[in-house]
């Protein structure tokens, strides 16, 4: 049990550095598009991860990646977790 939900969080990981590494910022009040990355539409730096049931642990995990990330929405990214619902 241990090893599959370790491989289940590295996996939620990967997949949130990927959203992460593709999605516009916030900084200092002014949008910051992702690095070598072409983009045909425009700024959209809204991102939001919501737990559902079963899965709001998870929540502390996508929050940490926002803060590793120093993504704008921080500790809003994702909601549930320690500090909300689970």
């Amino acid at each position: 049990r241990e090893a599959f939900q370790a491989e289940g969080i590295a996996c939620y990981q990967t997949f949130l550095r990927g959203m992460l590494d593709i999605t516009d910022n916030i900084v200092d009040g002014k949008i910051v598009p992702p690095a070598d990355t072409v983009r045909h539409d425009e700024d959209d730096p809204y991102l939001v991860v919501a737990a559902d049931k079963g899965t709001a642990s998870f929540s502390d995990i996508a929050n940490a990646l926002a803060a590793e990330y120093n993504f704008w929405l921080d500790d809003a990214f994702a909601s549930g977790g320690s500090v909300g619902y689970d």
